[in-house]
């Protein structure tokens, strides 16, 4: 992916889990926009509390006055008793009666944060991982043999032993051997990129990525991060136009002609 022009490009180095030891002889480069952003501790803490309570239903349920099976009878008489008029013994001042404004569950507690916020909460994480030298790319993520001692002796030779990690491979070529070691095992996990999420990330003290989807992962990430909501979603189109003071981001482009005829081009403003 194209960075800009005062942007320099990160170097990692690559790693081969085929040799029991390391072997530092290639790099590869990241992109600043995705693996250099701005740690905002506040989103990257929004979208994990997110991620851990939007499937959370509560199941809290009172019953009102109406939903009471008792008390449709006149506790007593309306007049010569001496005691205030009553009804029923179902309204909500009435010992063991009907809760007014109670929770009436199940009630879902999704919600979604907006896109923006996603997406730089993924580069956040993505981030964190590079500045606290947690993240390892590997030109081959596969294993010599599917057994828990050749697993060992990478993780070993790596000083990855004692820590959790999360191996993320591309999709459709995943490492049998390793995939086979890694089910069941406590601490450490193995998905596809379209699973990559900023809870696994930060589950897992250090994030392995296959140098296979750098690409295709930096260019999703970009092309979420830049696009313009308004040319694929259901919109005003006179609200919405990018000659809308309010529409920041998008310009026109005039080009006269020798007609006298001024033809207006619609064009994305670049921003850094």
């Amino acid at each position: 992916m194209k960075i800009w022009k005062h942007q320099k490009p990160m170097k990692v180095w690559l790693d081969n889990f085929m040799n029991s030891e390391p072997e530092f002889d290639k790099a590869t480069e990241l992109h600043p926009d995705v693996f250099g952003v701005h740690p905002r501790m506040d989103i990257l803490h929004g979208v994990a509390e997110w991620q851990e309570k939007y499937r959370e239903v509560d199941w809290n349920w009172s019953r009102s006055r109406a939903q009471l099976g008792r008390g449709k009878k006149k506790p007593w008489p309306q007049k010569h008793t001496g005691r205030m008029r009553q009804g029923s013994r179902t309204p909500p001042f009435w010992h063991k009666g009907g809760i007014a404004f109670g929770p009436r569950g199940p009630r879902s507690l999704y919600y979604r944060p907006s896109d923006r916020a996603l997406i730089m909460g993924l580069t956040i994480a993505l981030t964190v991982k590079y500045a606290q030298n947690d993240l390892i790319v590997v030109d081959n993520m596969e294993i010599n043999q599917a057994n828990e001692d050749a697993f060992k002796e990478v993780l070993e030779s790596r000083n990855l032993a004692e820590n959790t990690a999360l191996f993320i491979y591309e999709h459709g070529n995943i490492p049998a051997n390793l995939s086979t070691v890694v089910h069941g095992r406590r601490g450490f996990s193995i998905m596809p990129m379209v699973a990559l999420n900023v809870w696994g990330i930060l589950k897992h003290d250090k994030l392995v990525l296959s140098v296979d989807i750098l690409d295709e992962l930096e260019e999703k990430i970009l092309w979420n991060e830049r696009r313009y909501p308004w040319l694929g979603e259901p919109h005003n189109f006179y609200k919405d136009m990018p000659t809308n003071k309010n529409n920041i981001g998008l310009g026109f482009m005039e080009e006269h002609t020798d007609d006298g005829v001024t033809h207006t081009d619609c064009e994305v403003a670049s921003h850094a």
